[in-house]
């Protein structure tokens, strides 16, 4: 037995009554030497009184006994007055059904209504206005939406739409609701399923949701739902078509955790700020998600992109942004402030396609494309393209990461950094891992970091750059076995050099003569072939380490040097041209003798093309002319003297020599 003493006097006389109900109570009310206290209408409701109800106070209300069990009995101490009790039944009283149009204007606070259309549920009045106690849901089944699959539920939902206000949350439970016209998307209106494998919309041959409104803040959100169409291949699942006034803008969009299946394109907003696409999963589609136009402040977050079996109209796209012509508004526009992270993007031509946008960010996603895997073509302001896995599959890949042609220099900073570009049977000898402009237009993809980043199975080179400049290439990994060149800069404009440095290329590093000779082309030390191979700074001489068997002479003569008889074995580069100086003095001629003596190409390289040019020699102490012969695909140049064999000599051989030669 619970006893609920009431000892408070404060208590008591600040409440004018007390509901006690459903209980079995044993209750004394004292007002403990606080004389006159009033204690007023009391209801013990539904109560059994298992044990006495001691009243000390002055007690002047009435109590009423509703449904009671008097088990129990009253007294009352020395200053009782007896109050009037009486017995009853309670009845809940009864709250009047109205249409929501319908509700008293103005009835007493605290009133209760239950609204039978639009909001349906349970309303109170108060503070001079209506509110529903529904929590702002509204479901589509109440307006009569079935979600089997089969019947058009079009006239339920626009219906549910209609009946919600600013701020409600339109609900599709457990089901597959099926329609015929693209569910018009209204301001501050949030719709809400129980996930995208339980709660499934089915549009017949129409989108899914469109943004025609075109004023004011959108402030929506869908989210939990899939989006499942039939017939859909030339429609857009959620669209905003925008107008040609780009002051028609939307605010506050966001896509959460939806599934999209067979579309033409999943998303695609055109004027729209603070848009949020995130948690989501897009299927079997065309194209995934195209930005155009005035779209600001765009998050792309935990996308999951996969064209598998989809079909449609127009170019695959993974990510598209692009410009629109406001031609009501003020002109041109581009995407601002896109930011794409942990995004998944699969079998598309282009996995992600920045055609216009003005700063952006491709961060730690995975990106798989059978064209391009990144390209990017008028990007001012910042674009960041980092720590991404980008994979090119099949015949018709041709760059990992491409910047496009642009008619002028764009004032940007473009960073490509960590990176990890592989190519996977690529047939066609055409595929690169970064291409920075072409060769055959006008380049001008200035301003670009390339650093950090690894290439593996590329069938045309690594990274090029054409008629591009101010551009680094720095720490990259260039593994790739089938190219032409690991790195290769050309046509590069004067005053906007390029910098190659600290590189690991499988292959050589390519630039034209006149591009290094004049310094447009700045080349520092880098590794090639996992050796490491010193370019030097432009204009600056190397030497190779001495080795003996550099030195050596036809058929059976032998040509000793030890390193102290070696003056100079210089070399430097001007593109694939190698200048090489030597001076060997002090040297020794044996065996049997003839006309032929050999030096190695430093660094072991291969010589390109024919070269025969003068050198100056002492055989054995005697002075002559001689010629220096290089012979394509060789590793030596020969020393041939011209009137006669060398001679027998000890310490007295000496050659002299300067030629430059074109080297693979």
């Amino acid at each position: 037995m619970l006893l609920l003493r009431l000892v408070s006097v404060f208590w008591l006389v600040c409440l004018p009554a007390l509901v006690f109900a459903g209980g079995f109570f044993g209750t004394s009310l004292e007002n403990h030497d606080h004389s006159g206290p009033t204690v007023g209408g009391n209801v013990l409701q539904n109560t059994t009184l298992n044990s006495p109800l001691i009243v000390t106070p002055t007690w002047s209300g009435p109590t009423t006994l509703l449904n009671p069990n008097l088990t129990g009995i009253i007294t009352g101490g020395a200053s009782y007055t007896s109050p009037t009790i009486t017995t009853g039944t309670l009845t809940a009283p009864a709250v009047t059904g109205y249409a929501q149009a319908s509700l008293p204007a103005a009835p007493s606070a605290g009133t209760l209504a239950m609204v039978t259309d639009n909001i349906r549920g349970l309303w109170v009045y108060y503070a001079n206005q209506w509110f529903s106690l529904t929590f702002d849901e509204v479901n589509v089944k109440w307006f009569g939406a079935k979600g089997d699959g089969i019947t058009d539920n079009t006239t339920a939902i626009q219906a549910t739409f209609a009946a919600a206000s600013a701020g409600a949350e339109i609900v599709f439970p457990r089901g597959t609701f099926r329609y015929t016209t693209a569910i018009a998307m209204t301001d501050k209106i949030n719709v809400r399923g129980s996930g995208g494998r339980v709660s499934i919309l089915a549009p017949d041959g129409v989108g899914a949701f469109t943004y025609a409104f075109t004023g004011g803040f959108g402030d929506s959100t869908i989210r939990d739902l899939g989006i499942e169409g039939t017939n859909t291949t030339a429609q857009v699942a959620i669209y905003q078509p925008g107008t040609l006034n780009d002051a028609d803008e939307l605010y506050g969009v966001t896509i959460r955790n939806v599934l999209i299946r067979n579309f033409n394109i999943a998303v695609k907003f055109r004027t729209v700020r603070n848009l949020t696409i995130q948690d989501s999963w897009f299927q079997d589609i065309n194209s995934g998600i195209q930005l155009e136009g005035k779209c600001l402040g765009v998050t792309i977050d935990n996308v999951k992109i996969v064209r598998a079996a989809g079909s449609g109209i127009g170019t695959q796209y993974g990510i598209l942004t692009n410009s629109f012509n406001y031609t009501l508004g003020t002109g041109i526009v581009s995407p601002e402030s896109v930011r794409m992270s942990h995004v998944s993007v699969y079998g598309f031509t282009y996995g992600v396609a920045l055609v216009s946008v003005i700063f952006a960010d491709l961060l730690h996603s995975d990106l798989s494309a059978t064209g391009l895997g990144v390209s990017y073509s008028t990007t001012p302001a910042i674009l960041n393209i980092k720590d991404n896995y980008i994979e090119m599959v099949g015949a018709a890949a041709t760059e990992g990461i491409f910047g496009a042609d642009q008619a002028t220099i764009i004032n940007t900073q473009v960073n490509i950094e960590g990176n990890h570009v592989v190519g996977v049977a690529n047939a066609l000898a055409t595929s690169y891992g970064v291409r920075l402009g072409t060769n055959a237009s006008a380049g001008n993809q200035d301003n670009v970091r390339v650093v950090g980043n690894s290439f593996v199975g590329m069938t045309a080179i690594d990274i090029a750059t054409y008629l591009s400049g101010n551009i680094t290439i720095q720490g990259n990994l260039c593994y790739s076995t089938g190219t032409a060149y690991s790195i290769y800069a050309g046509s590069v404009p004067t005053n906007r050099p390029v910098y190659i440095d600290h590189n690991h290329t499988y292959l050589t590093i390519g630039y034209s003569n006149t591009d290094y000779s004049s310094g447009r082309v700045q080349v520092g030390a880098n590794t090639v072939n996992q050796t490491t191979v010193s370019f030097g700074q432009a204009g600056s001489w190397g030497s190779p380490t001495f080795t003996a068997g550099d030195y050596t002479a036809n058929g059976t003569m032998t040509f000793t040097v030890a390193a102290g008889d070696v003056v100079t074995n210089a070399y430097t580069f001007q593109g694939q041209a190698m200048r090489w100086n030597f001076s060997v003095e002090t040297a020794t001629v044996g065996g049997t003798l003839n006309t032929q003596l050999r030096i190695a190409v430093p660094d072991g390289k291969v010589i390109a093309k024919k070269t025969r040019t003068p050198f100056l020699y002492a055989d054995a102490g005697v002075m002559g002319i001689g010629y220096i012969e290089a012979l394509p695909g060789g590793t030596f140049v020969t020393l041939n003297k011209t009137s006669g064999n060398w001679s027998l000599a000890t310490d007295t051989t000496a050659v002299w020599g300067q030629l430059s030669m074109e080297i693979q």
